[in-house]
């Protein structure tokens, strides 16, 4: 579930305002200090107008109050119920139901985000072993824009190893750019 379901936008700004223990002043001071806002003269009584209703939060408010909060604008305009990218793909994530195969999921999720279509093996509801293994060594469909490639499982096992490489890698950076010994 989605804690921003029905969180209208006025409400939000003032949410994420006050998680960043900000006033009203502080906060259009932050805005003011933006590069994007360029020499605009702001007034702070335009945060309170947003935060009581008085005034709908126009498409540059939200891109600056966005940059200020570390959100999207169309979170801040109640276009989305995902503060992030990251929020929403960790959200398909969760509800993602193929159990037991992490990479099919997040490549789900994945595709969900740029327009790709993840088909697995199409597993048959009755049949012999044989018409189950034929059609898991099939692989694993991937389309857009009405073109498809197919992964074998082999495929599909090597990429996984990949992306896991991959992942531990950059997890290794992290920590060394943290100071941080990752092997205990």
């Amino acid at each position: 579930m989605n804690p921003w379901k029905d969180v209208p936008p006025k409400d939000r700004v003032r949410i994420c305002r006050e998680r960043m223990n900000l006033t009203q002043i502080e906060l259009m001071d932050k805005i003011r200090e933006l590069p994007e806002n360029g020499d605009k003269e702001r007034n702070e009584k335009q945060i309170g107008y947003i935060e009581n209703g008085k005034r709908k939060i126009s498409a540059e408010y939200a891109r600056l109050l966005g940059k200020v909060f570390g959100v999207q604008p169309s979170f801040l305009l109640g276009e989305t119920d995902f503060e992030t990218e990251a929020a929403r793909f960790h959200s398909v994530i969760g509800t993602m139901k193929h159990e037991g195969n992490l990479l099919y999921t997040g490549l789900c999720a994945f595709a969900m985000l740029t327009d790709y279509e993840v088909s697995p093996p199409n597993l048959p509801n009755t049949g012999s072993v044989e018409s189950y293994l034929k059609e898991i060594k099939a692989g694993y469909r991937i389309t857009k824009d009405n073109q498809t490639v197919t992964l074998s499982i082999e495929e599909m096992n090597r990429f996984e190893n990949e992306v896991c490489d991959f992942v531990e890698l950059k997890l290794i950076h992290l920590f060394k750019q943290k100071g941080v010994d990752s092997n205990g």
